[in-house]
């Protein structure tokens, strides 16, 4: 899976050719690609939320007084990074190594998120299409209880449970229309074609005010 955990990418900040602190500098600063020496001023750090927030700990530690500023994407954030090269303020992006070679940025420093093990997904969207079942299938639901009454989330996981279908993921959000509403996304073993997931599916029906499915995938999505 594509790694979430990002590399913070110079654009053209400013490296001191004698490898010290360029007079006045008061945002942040971090030791040039390669270990060169040079030292180079970071005064914006551009990525998208996600990526901000899984890097918070580093960031705080080297760029106490940069500003952080979301974008849609990493990919979004590289780019910008490369339109500015020499621009001031002086930024840098979080995002893939992949980005970093496409838009020929210098890597500053590598795997900085707070979690070493962190990953994030990327899933490809489609209107009107099904991915084949592989026979390695999960399948992602989306759902909220027709009411907030005791077992309402119980009954509707006990259909999954009869039917030995195993839930790999399960999560709420909050539907910002009710206080105490909220949307349950799962992610199941199974092809929504499969035999058993399509009854499990058809079960939860009358027991949700909404259900949607939002798709299979092989597991090593």
């Amino acid at each position: 899976r594509p790694r979430g955990d990002g590399r913070p990418f110079n654009g053209g900040g400013a490296p001191d050719p004698d490898g010290k602190s360029p007079p006045g500098l008061d945002k942040g600063a971090v030791p040039g690609p390669a270990g060169n020496g040079k030292v180079v001023q970071v005064d914006e750090i551009l990525s998208h939320p996600q990526a901000l927030a899984q890097c918070r700990n580093y960031l705080a530690a080297h760029f106490p007084n940069a500003t952080q500023r979301a974008t849609t994407s990493t990919a979004e954030a590289a780019r910008e990074v490369a339109s500015r090269k020499g621009a001031k303020p002086f930024c840098a992006a979080i995002g893939t190594l992949r980005a970093a070679q496409l838009y020929g940025l210098s890597i500053i420093a590598r795997d900085i998120q707070d979690v070493p093990e962190n990953e994030t997904r990327f899933i490809l969207l489609a209107r009107g299409k099904r991915a084949p079942r592989t026979g390695h299938d999960k399948t992602s639901i989306a759902f909220s209880t027709v009411r907030d009454r005791p077992g309402a989330l119980y009954s509707i996981l006990e259909e999954f449970a009869v039917r030995s279908i195993n839930l790999t993921k399960i999560e709420s959000r909050p539907t910002k229309r009710m206080l105490g509403e909220y949307i349950f996304f799962v992610d199941c073993e199974g092809h929504e074609d499969d035999p058993a997931v399509r009854e499990a599916i058809k079960a939860l029906e009358p027991k949700t005010s909404y259900i949607k499915i939002l798709g299979s995938y092989p597991v090593n999505v």
